[in-house]
């Protein structure tokens, strides 16, 4: 997953990349947790019934426990993000602008076919959508306009 870079003057442009945001956040904590949760899976393997210091296993074990409720936390807030956003998508009156912008911003695909990789492009065509590249994009920049108008009236 992707993010484009920031534009730090369009704030419908932030609220749309905020659900990729989050995603990689949630999905950076979700590896942190595994790699924590490999280190504690060889340290009680290692370990036997014999008494010993043990603060590196406690330490391991209590930064296992915070990094899981972490990880748990940002996919709540990820997954709370993607239904604002999608909310605020499907009040656009245009549908094909909700496409787009669903496609572009929920589903975090890239614009055009890659090898092995979803497309907005592709999936417009899967329903019958044919578009151009560079038609895309005029209607990805109709549809922030539309979102613009939107989100002026409601923020």
């Amino acid at each position: 997953m992707r993010i484009d870079r920031v534009y730090t003057d369009d704030p419908v442009r932030q609220f749309l990349m905020s659900v990729a945001e989050s995603r990689i956040e949630a999905k950076r904590l979700r590896l942190r947790t595994q790699r924590l949760e490999a280190q504690a899976t060889k340290l009680t393997a290692s370990l036997t019934g014999m008494p010993r210091g043990g603060g590196d296993s406690g330490n391991l074990l209590a930064s296992l426990a915070d990094m899981r409720e972490d990880s748990i936390r940002a996919t709540v807030r990820a997954e709370e993000q993607e239904q604002k956003v999608t909310a605020f998508i499907d009040r656009l009156e245009n549908p094909v602008s909700r496409m787009i912008l669903k496609l572009r911003y929920c589903d975090c695909l890239d614009w055009l076919p890659r090898p092995r990789r979803r497309s907005v492009l592709t999936e417009l065509q899967k329903v019958g959508q044919y578009y151009s590249e560079r038609s895309l994009y005029r209607l990805h920049g109709e549809a922030l306009n539309e979102a613009r108008e939107l989100y002026k009236k409601e923020y």
